[in-house]
């Protein structure tokens, strides 16, 4: 994915996939061919040899993502998730409330005591969403 698409993402369950992807570390498996996706766990997690590990399309449905999958890009608790996770990776963060209008969301890494290195930079008109533009626009570089 480009920095521009991950920039006009919506929220929505779409995003929380990649999330739960890229920033969790959780791989995906789906029954047979049937399409439905059914569990989310740990990369290293075995399971039935029927079960197949996939990645969902972008266009994921709310009907199609398992409901254990939470909601980073709508939900302020699950989005708190989003920013621990970036944390123990080393990552720092600035939030901030733009005059109500919209929330900006830094990523950085300290360099040394007095310089840090911007990795990522997203606006949205909240939080939850602007917690997730910067996190992947964070590990784009490298995974997506």
């Amino acid at each position: 994915m480009t920095q521009d698409e991950i920039l006009a993402m919506e929220a929505g369950r779409g995003i929380d996939a990649l999330i739960a992807t890229h920033i969790l570390g959780l791989a995906w498996w789906r029954r047979g061919q049937s399409g439905q996706w059914i569990a989310l766990c740990p990369h290293d997690t075995e399971i039935p040899d029927y079960w197949i590990r996939d990645v969902p399309p972008i266009d994921i449905g709310e009907d199609d993502l398992s409901e254990a999958v939470p909601c980073y890009s709508t939900d302020i608790a699950a989005a708190w998730d989003v920013v621990y996770k970036m944390i123990a990776m080393g990552h720092s963060i600035s939030i901030a409330d733009n005059d109500g209008r919209y929330w900006g969301v830094d990523f950085y890494r300290m360099r040394d005591e007095a310089a840090f290195d911007a990795l990522s930079t997203a606006n949205a008109l909240s939080p939850e969403l602007a917690i997730c533009r910067a996190a992947l626009l964070a590990v784009m570089e490298t995974e997506l």
